[in-house]
């Protein structure tokens, strides 16, 4: 008789789900309440409110993929490693793993069973709630199956990510503790070291902007998924979601073949492993030196740029304390120094080669220019991170982003930023230090989309004032002359092209009342404002404080479309509409402005009231005002 091998061994799986069946009631618990009981509480109160079904049913279903696509990447995550930590216990103790290990039962055997059993835990909940929602939406004749549907797929998906994630954390960890740290911070640490490594470099290097967005986001599911609202039911999110369950799938089998070559005597080590063992001391070294070592800096020196060594001085202080910390955790034993003094020193030469690099600008970050022939398009922001083309379908068109599309644009744009460059001995403090020049800094980034696809982007911070505005040849004066040119003034805040039906209800604050327009009120409005934005009598950026102040007045205008060469979309980018908003301060010379807003009687010039520089809006303008202009588009 044929022998068999097997890859499934159901007492294991039954044995699993009899002992930790608790995990995965207690995952189904926290989703019905916040899915199936939710969506109910929601067609309720839209009933009650009078709501359609058509409308209720198209809100429910946006309610259940926002819940799959952001509670499903905690849930996920979370119960993940659980669930992870419960099927794999066995291996971090001597005596269960040499037991279970001496059963005539194939390694490989062994772990697929734990795995599947635990991917069980996960996916079983989740029909359930699936088929409670299912019954809960048709009860009520609300029904988007689809929808429904889709909320299943997504979150299997996520599960078998991260699950699997905790899985490979599980075989190369020896300890229960360690599997939860090397678990947690592996799903946020590519995240969190691009944020620890752009604040140091920002704090050296000249040009270099903390407030960047995230590039490496892709490396940290949780925090994608969670954080940026783009992903959620869109094709970006969907690719993204299944790329990450392919990854996961990977993750497995890299855990199957690691757990063949496993040790039973591993358990109660930190890491299972001999060959990762050096990973694991200097990963943790160098993370101690940045982390700690910046946060002992700042709280010692503050942030100055000129400090370099102090801040070297910090990291090999910290990053040796965490050097030894690991070694002791390695061999169990704190007599580590005799034994892993050389290691040390090479691991204090690369800082200070760090820090070497920091002090002479070794990449010449600082002094680098694109060349002209070289760029595709230049784009100038108010906003201190550069300009990086997200995915935010909401983009804020308050005047503060200037394309350069022209040879004759992108060269005002290197005159501009060479102007920076000339003078960085002289600006290079003056985040930190006002004093000389008084309270009047002026954030702005420069990025440059290059013709062969990568991106340049630098962020600075300059002096304004009235005097420093009167040289033509500095920073402030050369910004002013390239955001305030009325002859490109009015692509700052609209496209060319648009039309009536592009447009949404807009709304004007005056003297603290708030007035809803109408789509055609709002176009007749733009062509006001259009002219006098041609004249230059609107929407100016403000370098200087002006002499006459502000009206009391504000317009923000809301259109929709898809203009790609108006934001600078690359050419392959998917078409789809996205939701723009232009704000405006209503001046004392915006003739045409005035004139539509007082034949609506909205505002009554002899009686509008002046904001002099530096005095606050009406708090009730304010509190309209600031949701708006914090919901940042370009990056």
């Amino acid at each position: 008789m044929a022998s068999k091998t097997s890859c499934f061994n159901k007492a294991l799986v039954k044995s699993n789900l009899s002992r930790f069946w608790p995990l995965a009631a207690f995952y189904a618990l926290i989703w019905f309440v916040s899915q199936p009981l939710y969506i109910r509480s929601h067609i309720e109160n839209g009933l009650i409110l009078g709501e359609s079904l058509a409308e209720i049913q198209k809100e429910a279903a946006q309610g259940v993929m926002q819940l799959g696509f952001t509670e499903g990447a905690v849930l996920s995550f979370g119960f993940g490693g659980l669930i992870a930590m419960a099927v794999f216990s066995y291996l971090y103790s001597a005596r269960n793993s040499t037991a279970l290990h001496a059963l005539p039962i194939r390694r490989e055997e062994h772990f697929i069973s734990h795995y599947l059993s635990g991917l069980i835990m996960l996916v079983i909940p989740n029909v359930v709630i699936f088929l409670a929602t299912v019954i809960v939406e048709a009860a009520y004749g609300v029904l988007d199956f689809t929808s429904v549907l889709e909320w299943l797929a997504v979150v299997t998906l996520q599960n078998v990510f991260f699950f699997s994630f905790a899985s490979l954390c599980a075989v190369v960890s020896g300890h229960l503790f360690a599997l939860a740290v090397f678990y947690t911070v592996f799903n946020v640490l590519v995240v969190g070291l691009e944020f620890l490594v752009v604040s140091t470099l920002s704090m050296f290097i000249y040009g270099m902007g903390y407030d960047r967005p995230v590039m490496l986001d892709a490396f940290s599911p949780l925090y994608r998924f969670v954080l940026d609202s783009s992903y959620v039911d869109t094709p970006e999110g969907w690719r993204y979601a299944v790329l990450c369950a392919v990854a996961g799938l990977v993750f497995a089998a890299i855990a199957l073949l690691l757990y063949r070559k496993r040790r039973v005597e591993a358990a109660g080590d930190v890491i299972a492993f001999r060959a990762i063992k050096p990973v694991f001391k200097y990963g943790v070294a160098f993370c101690a030196a940045l982390f700690f070592g910046f946060v002992v800096y700042l709280v010692s020196f503050g942030d100055n740029r000129h400090a370099v060594w102090p801040f070297v001085a910090c990291m090999i202080v910290m990053g040796s304390i965490g050097y030894f910390v690991a070694e002791a955790l390695l061999r169990k034993s704190l007599r580590v120094f005799g034994r892993a003094w050389k290691g040390w020193i090479c691991f204090v030469a690369v800082l200070v080669a760090i820090g070497v690099c920091l002090r002479t600008d070794a990449f010449g970050f600082e002094k680098y220019i694109p060349k002209l022939e070289d760029i595709d398009m230049a784009v100038v922001s108010d906003y201190s991170r550069p300009y990086m083309e997200g995915n935010s379908r909401s983009f804020l068109m308050n005047g503060s982003t200037f394309i350069a599309l022209s040879e004759a644009e992108k060269e005002a744009v290197l005159k501009l930023h060479q102007s920076l460059i000339d003078r960085r001995g002289e600006y290079r403090d003056y985040d930190y230090t006002h004093e000389h020049y008084g309270d009047d800094a002026w954030h702005m980034s420069i990025t440059y989309r290059m013709k062969n696809g990568s991106l340049v982007g630098r962020s600075y911070t300059f002096p304004t004032s009235e005097a420093i505005l009167s040289d033509k040849d500095t920073p402030a004066a050369l910004y002013d002359a390239l955001m305030n040119n009325p002859e490109t003034l009015p692509r700052l805040y609209f496209p060319e092209g648009i039309a009536e039906e592009h447009f949404r209800n807009g709304t004007v604050w005056a003297e603290g009342e708030r007035t809803t327009l109408s789509q055609a009120q709002s176009f007749a409005l733009y062509k006001a404002i259009l002219k006098d934005l041609e004249a230059g009598r609107i929407g100016l950026k403000r370098l200087a404080e002006w002499k006459g102040g502000e009206y009391d007045v504000r317009i923000e205008l809301e259109f929709n479309g898809y203009f790609p060469d108006w934001v600078g979309s690359p050419e392959n980018e998917e078409p789809y509409r996205r939701t723009y908003f232009a704000n405006f301060i209503v001046m004392p010379g915006s003739e045409n402005t005035l004139e539509m807003l007082e034949g609506w009687g909205m505002v009554d010039r002899n009686n509008l009231s002046i904001i002099k520089p530096g005095q606050p809006l009406s708090a009730d303008v304010y509190d309209e005002l600031v949701p708006g202009f914090f919901e940042m588009a370009a990056g």
